[in-house]
């Protein structure tokens, strides 16, 4: 199991080195929106918002990837250069690889800019920021190299590893921008989209001696429709598009609602909804809205190849070659004169 365990993570480790490093995700990236495009920091009906998202990948391959993002922001309508509105947050993300074997940290601050195109209000337009510092660190003591596997084929780790690895943590600053455009047809029907561009200042990161990789940029690009069908039902069809180091990742599905009590103060609703990430999985995602709470949840069933690993002899059999993920949000007002204003249907339920 131990070498299973360690072969895994070298696999995960040297693709993510030698593509310059991916990032995270999460199949959930509509209730993140903190972690998806900081043009999104304040961009709500509402005053305030608050939420967590957790996710665990692969847990029954023995190199597990969990991740957890915090965010919390607002948005105030003071009018320094000519904005409507400005939002300003605060993001925490840990991302841990291969059982805690390496770990990723960013503690960021996102801030915004909102601006009407038209009188009517009909049309909007944001730009984001968002700063980050970022801590990794690899846990070289759960590591076991060649050259400690003695001649009893024994491991013994008073034996020096040979690798040429620095120190087991380094950090740097980071910096994701991002723009967004939202589209009020009318009271049924809503269009949105949006770009960000992660690590632009392509930071470098030091693992080996003497050898530094420089993040490369991460392209997102989001989209989708709300579409109120009535005051009980709604759907919104989505996508998202990512691109880093040759990798592409594109989501594309919808969610359905149901409201029981169409209250515009404290409304329940149900969600349901389905995703599939090209080559990798279909994503099923359940969720409940009840006044100004929201909890949801998600799993994520493999197709690919990595499947096959479950026909492997000591992996339990019962478990899953998959994903889950848990989110949940507050939204809510502060005591202060709501400007006059449209009302845009929120895009993340």
């Amino acid at each position: 199991m131990k070498f299973i365990k360690f072969s895994a993570f070298f696999c995960v480790f040297f693709v993510a080195f030698n593509s310059n490093s991916q990032d995270f995700h999460f199949s959930q990236f509509y209730n993140s929106p903190l972690t998806l495009n900081p043009s999104l920091t304040g961009n709500i009906k509402q005053d305030f918002r608050v939420g967590l998202i957790h996710r665990e990948q692969w847990k029954s391959i023995n190199s597990s990837f969990v991740t957890s993002a915090m965010f919390a922001d607002v948005n105030f309508y003071q009018n320094p250069f000519r904005f409507d509105m400005w939002g300003f947050g605060l993001v925490a993300i840990n991302d841990e690889i291969g059982d805690g074997l390496f770990n990723n940290q960013q503690v960021g601050v996102s801030l915004s800019g909102m601006k009407y195109l038209d009188q009517l209000k009909r049309h909007k337009i944001s730009v984001g920021l968002q700063p980050s510092y970022v801590t990794k660190g690899l846990n070289t003591n759960s590591l076991v190299f060649d050259n400690q596997i003695n001649n009893n084929f024994q491991v013994d780790k008073s034996i020096a590893s040979g690798e040429q690895l620095n120190a087991n943590r380094f950090s740097f600053y980071n910096l994701n921008v991002g723009l967004s455009w939202d589209f009020f047809l009318n009271q049924k029907l809503s269009l949105f989209t949006g770009y960000s561009a992660g690590n632009v200042l392509r930071p470098k990161q030091n693992i080996l001696i003497n050898t530094q990789t420089a993040l490369t940029v991460r392209h997102t690009f989001n989209s989708g429709i709300a579409y109120t069908i009535n005051p009980k039902w709604s759907i919104m069809p989505n996508l998202l598009m990512m691109y880093q180091s040759k990798a592409t990742e594109l989501n594309v599905g919808l969610h359905g609602a149901y409201t029981f009590n169409p209250d515009k103060t404290n409304p329940t609703s149900v969600y349901m909804g389905t995703w599939f990430r090209t080559r990798d999985a279909f994503i099923a995602m359940t969720g409940l809205k009840w006044g100004h709470y929201q909890l949801a949840f998600s799993y994520d069933m493999t197709v690919s190849n990595l499947r096959d690993v479950r026909n492997m002899e000591s992996i339990d059999q019962r478990n899953f070659v998959g994903a889950w993920e848990v989110s949940f949000l507050y939204v809510g007002f502060l005591k202060r004169a709501l400007p006059s204003q449209t009302t845009v249907p929120c895009k993340y339920f």
